[in-house]
């Protein structure tokens, strides 16, 4: 509370909640929009394509951007042109207008300004806070991003149902309005106010690369973060067949067990900035939460109810938490200023693009095989995974205290 005193935090916080809440808000809507209009599962899946592709091939040309041009005017732009493109769709529709080729435009112009904004909010953070400030403000973008999962997307359901999807949309038009407004009296380091490379973007895409891939702890973190994706989209996607088919859960159980996860992720948010003061070792840290989430995977293949299942999801997603804000704490404290933005948007397009397809993959797996062996291999993996990062020069705390100094 009283890191909430200083005025950049504050409009962070603020601004971060407003973000939150509205993304909750749009990812309700939208759908229940576009089945309004068509009655067609098909059209909501050609959404939900069009919404995916920003955050694949966008992300790296916002870290280039990033990297280019001022934080505060790209972030001003990004949300700007969301509450633009949001207001557009709206018109749209009361308007009468019966094709739905407007909205998939807007949608996907929607996304790719959220693409932009994502890889800039993550990179200009280092310029607004000190380093020993940012495991904080993390945390606490991580709390409120757990915590408009559990109570925002009760209030879209709220706001539909009294007054329209349209009007929902309308209202979350005027928060990224908001937003713009608010990332404009954000504090940054001159150096970020304005910047301008020269030279080729292809180039500088490609020194960003290299960079990351090079680097003795981000180039394994990548790697990490991407295995370690496959297991966590596996278990995301088949979670519900599982519950089912599998052990038998009803919907209202099923809903208990999100809802006990969301609040075990909610507390330990509240908790992190506690516990890094206790690792002054970050990369063992990631490595050892992967480890407790790996014992959840097992504890999800031997679960044989819902409070089973309950207690296992906690212990693998409540690690994970920890492993998300830290992994972008790492590089924030790592990358230098002029690559940060490269770095992010490299990050946050092989993340994205690791969900899908494992989650693709396990749909097929587990027509062949049984749910519980495929959960059980993923433990297998996962531990795998830890012990050969564990001998790496990924875990030499010498190595971590240099890069961290420089």
């Amino acid at each position: 509370m009283n890191f909430l005193k200083t005025r950049n935090f504050a409009l962070f916080f603020i601004g971060t909640l407003i973000s939150k809440i509205g993304d909750k808000l749009y990812l309700l809507a939208m759908p229940w929009l576009i089945y309004e209009l068509t009655g067609s599962s098909f059209y909501m899946g050609v959404m939900f394509f069009l919404e995916t592709i920003p955050f694949l091939f966008i992300s790296p040309i916002a870290g280039l951007l990033a990297d280019r041009f001022s934080h505060k005017l790209l972030l001003f732009t990004a949300a700007l042109s969301q509450g633009l493109c949001l207001l557009a769709i709206v018109v749209f529709h009361l308007s009468r207008y019966e094709s739905i080729i407007p909205i998939f435009i807007f949608g996907f112009l929607i996304a790719c300004g959220g693409a932009i904004f994502s890889v800039v909010l993550n990179s200009i953070i280092p310029s607004m806070f000190s380093k020993d400030r940012i495991v904080n403000v993390n945390s606490s973008f991580q709390f409120i991003d757990s915590t408009s999962l559990l109570f925002g997307s009760a209030l879209a359901g709220v706001l539909i149902s009294l007054v329209g999807a349209p009007l929902v949309l309308l209202i979350d038009a005027v928060s990224f309005l908001l937003i713009a407004v608010i990332v404009l009296f954000y504090k940054v380091s001159k150096s970020n106010k304005l910047k301008v490379m020269k030279g080729q973007s292809f180039n500088h895409l490609l020194q960003g690369a290299k960079y990351v891939f090079k680097h003795t702890t981000l180039g394994p973190l990548i790697t990490i973060m991407m295995l370690v994706n496959i297991s966590n989209a596996v278990i995301v996607a088949m979670l519900v067949f599982y519950s089912r088919d599998v052990l038998g859960i009803s919907a209202e159980q099923l809903g208990l067990i999100y809802t006990i996860t969301a609040v075990f992720q909610i507390i330990l948010t509240l908790l992190i900035p506690s516990i890094t003061k206790r690792f002054k070792h970050i990369n063992r840290m990631l490595l050892i939460c992967l480890f407790i989430s790996c014992i959840g995977i097992g504890m999800v293949a031997l679960s044989v109810e819902w409070i089973t299942l309950s207690i296992a999801m906690v212990v693998h997603t409540a690690p994970i938490i920890i492993f998300n804000v830290m992994n972008k704490t790492l590089r924030m404290q790592i990358a230098p200023e002029n690559l940060l933005g490269r770095v992010n948007g490299l990050f946050l397009m092989l993340s994205k693009s690791t969900l899908p397809l494992a989650g693709l993959l396990g749909g097929v797996l587990a027509e062949f095989f049984d749910l519980k062996i495929i959960f059980g291999v993923l433990s297998v993996f996962t531990l795998l995974i830890i012990t050969r990062y564990w001998f790496h020069p990924f875990n030499n705390k010498e190595n971590y205290s240099q890069e961290k100094a420089m």
